[in-house]
């Protein structure tokens, strides 16, 4: 299931789907990809992406931990 948030709640574990804007405005060559490092996360947000869809399926949700059973 997609679930889009602002880049302030995103946290390490979260899988990104997609970004919110023109691919030039992230420091990414992809859009897809579990966010495992701190210094992407820090990229997202000094970018000037301000929100994203996150796979709550295939990451980490900021309410639940890992996600388990949805689907879109």
């Amino acid at each position: 299931m997609l679930k889009k948030i602002s880049v302030d709640h995103l946290t390490l574990g979260m899988h990104l789907h997609e970004f919110c804007g023109s691919w030039m405005e992230h420091p990414f060559w992809r859009t897809k990809f579990v966010l495992k490092d701190q210094k992407d996360l820090d990229a997202v947000r000094a970018s000037s992406i301000r929100e994203v869809w996150i796979d709550v399926v295939k990451g980490l949700t900021r309410r639940r931990g890992f996600a388990r059973g949805e689907r879109t």
